[in-house]
C-alpha cells in the first residue's frame, strides 16, 4: 500500500513538473511574439522549380534577428500547403508603404539557386526615435546597435536649448555610465548626441577599452564646430513643407535611379534575360549599392542624416506627396 501510494505522489510530481513547463513554454511563446502579416504573393517558378514570393507586413523596430525568425515561419507554414515548394523569397514592408510599388525593407531568400541556405538582406529597418520625455536632465539615451563583444553604440538626445558646454558634461556622464556597465563586454562603445526630436547632430563621444586596438584609448569627445550653424539650416529645411516635400522627391529620384541602373546592369524578367535567376540578389546588392551612394549625396546637400529622411519618408507616403 505504502508503494503504491509512493508511487502515485510521483506520478502527480511528474504531471505537475510537466504542467508548469507547459504554462512557461506557452508564456514565453506569447513574450516572444512578433507582430506580422502574409499579404500577398506572386509566382516565379521555372522549369520543374517552384518558386514563390510572400509578402509580409511588419512594425517599425523589429531586428534582422525577429526578420529570419518571421521568414522561417512562414516559409514553414507555406511548405505545409504547397508540399513541392523550392525556392522562397519572402519581402518586408512596414505598414506606409505599398507592397506592390515599394522597395521592401528587408528580403529573405531561401535556397534561391538550390544555394540551401537563407540570405537575409535588410536594405532600411528603422530604429524608433525616442521621444523628449526625460525631465530630469533633458535627455534621452537609445541603444542603437550592438555586435557581441566588439563594440556598442547609443542615440543620446539632448533639448536644443542646452549649451554646448551642458551637452559635453551630459554626454561624458553618459560615457562614464555606460563604461561601468560594458567594460568586461566590448571593446569600444560609442555615443552619438542629437538636439531635440529632429535628431540634429551636434557631438560624438567615445570610450575604448585599453585591449582594443583601436587608438586613442579612454573617453574621448568629437565635437562639430559647424554643428550649431548646420542645425539653423537642417531646423529650416525641416520645418517649411515645401522643403520637404522636395527632398521627400529628390529621395525617391535616388531609388529609382539607382533601380533604373541595377535593372540594366542585373535584368531579372525571364523575358529579357536568361541569367534572370542569377541576377535576382546581384540586382538587389546593385541597387541598395547605388541607392546609398546617391543617399550619400543627397544628405550631403542639405545637410541631413539618415534619420531625417526616415521621417520625411513616412510623412510624403502618408500624405500622399508626389514622387517621380
Amino acid at each position: 500500500m505504502h508503494k503504491i501510494k509512493l508511487l502515485i505522489g510521483i506520478l502527480l510530481l511528474v504531471a505537475l513538473v510537466c504542467f508548469v513547463s507547459e504554462i512557461a513554454f506557452a508564456v514565453g511563446k506569447q513574450e516572444e511574439k512578433i507582430d506580422y502579416k502574409t499579404v500577398g504573393e506572386r509566382d516565379f517558378s521555372y522549369a520543374s522549380c517552384v518558386r514563390k514570393e510572400f509578402k509580409v507586413v511588419i512594425q517599425e523596430g523589429i531586428t534582422k534577428e525577429e526578420i529570419k525568425k518571421v521568414a522561417k515561419i512562414v516559409y514553414t507554414q507555406k511548405k505545409e500547403a504547397i508540399p513541392k515548394l523550392k525556392e522562397v523569397q519572402i519581402t518586408f514592408y512596414y505598414p506606409d508603404l505599398n507592397v506592390n510599388k515599394d522597395m521592401a525593407n528587408a528580403v529573405a531568400n531561401w535556397n534561391i539557386g538550390s544555394s540551401g541556405k537563407w540570405e537575409i538582406y535588410c536594405h532600411s529597418l528603422r530604429i524608433k526615435q525616442p521621444e523628449m520625455v526625460d525631465e530630469t536632465d533633458k535627455s534621452i539615451l537609445k541603444k542603437d546597435e550592438f555586435r557581441k563583444g566588439i563594440f556598442i553604440t547609443y542615440d543620446l538626445v539632448v533639448s536644443p536649448s542646452v549649451s554646448n558646454k551642458e551637452a559635453e558634461r551630459t554626454l561624458k556622464n553618459k560615457l562614464n555610465n555606460l563604461k561601468e556597465e560594458w567594460q568586461d563586454k566590448v571593446e569600444w562603445l560609442g555615443v552619438d548626441l542629437f538636439l531635440g526630436e529632429n535628431y540634429l547632430p551636434l557631438m560624438k563621444g567615445q570610450w575604448v577599452s585599453v585591449k582594443s586596438t583601436r587608438p586613442k584609448k579612454g573617453i574621448n569627445i568629437k565635437i562639430d564646430k559647424d554643428g550649431r550653424r548646420q542645425t539653423k539650416e537642417q531646423t529650416k529645411i525641416l520645418s517649411f513643407e515645401q522643403m520637404r516635400r522636395k527632398v521627400y522627391y529628390e529621395l525617391a529620384q535616388c531609388e529609382h535611379r539607382a533601380q533604373e541602373e541595377a535593372d540594366r546592369l542585373y535584368p531579372t524578367n525571364p523575358m529579357k534575360s536568361k541569367h534572370w535567376q542569377e541576377n535576382v540578389m546581384k540586382n538587389v546588392d546593385k541597387s541598395d549599392e547605388l541607392t546609398k551612394k546617391y543617399k550619400k549625396k543627397l544628405f550631403k546637400k542639405y545637410g541631413l542624416v539618415e534619420k531625417h529622411l526616415s521621417k520625411i519618408t513616412v510623412e510624403g507616403v502618408r500624405k500622399g506627396w508626389p514622387a517621380p
